[in-house]
């Protein structure tokens, strides 16, 4: 097989130009149906899923951490190379915490919620818990009990306004997959 075979099917789980895409090639329909059921039994979706999920945590911490560009390393200015200001972590997967390369297989792939633009950094609370990598937000208001208080999910609220689920878990998996939101009142 090459990659100019005759048959190709693109599986992109969002219309975003963010949203991973995986394609899959093939020389004759035969082969396409067992292409297909192979990454059917497997979990090579959901590893792509949470691949997306960390690079683009990583990215965005890379924006709070101060990443910049700078001229080669050899004095020419060509290209540029990323530098960061401080060292970044060790990379985490956000479905479980565990580094990344003990990260085993959890559950099946579930299209990520649509990234929206990043809105900007709300300042950083001391004690703020992580969620996919970003420091949950600090909310406080009053209702007919008082003032509460409560972190909230990072994510843009265009993002996560039509999620249905909750967790106060900021581990959970539901949040990397789309299906949860987070919030967790402080008391």
């Amino acid at each position: 097989m090459s990659n100019e075979s005759p048959l190709s099917v693109n599986f992109k789980p969002d219309t975003g130009y963010d949203a991973p895409m995986l394609t899959i090639r093939a020389d004759s329909p035969q082969e396409l149906v067992e292409r297909l059921n192979l990454i059917q039994g497997n979990d090579l979706l959901a590893a792509i899923g949470r691949t997306a999920s960390q690079f683009k945590g990583q990215y965005q911490l890379g924006g709070q951490l101060g990443a910049s560009h700078t001229n080669n390393p050899d004095g020419s200015g060509g290209g540029s190379t990323p530098v960061a200001a401080p060292p970044a972590p060790a990379p985490v997967d956000p479905w479980g915490g565990q580094p990344v390369a003990q990260q085993a297989p959890q559950q099946a792939y579930q299209a990520p919620a649509p990234v929206a633009q990043a809105a900007p950094a709300a300042p950083s609370v001391p004690g703020a818990p992580l969620v996919l990598g970003q420091p949950a937000v600090y909310k406080e208001g009053q209702n007919a009990r008082g003032t509460w208080r409560a972190w909230a999910d990072p994510r843009p609220y265009a993002q996560v306004k039509d999620i249905q689920g909750k967790t106060d878990n900021p581990n959970s998996p539901g949040l990397a997959a789309g299906t949860e939101k987070f919030w967790a009142f402080i008391r």
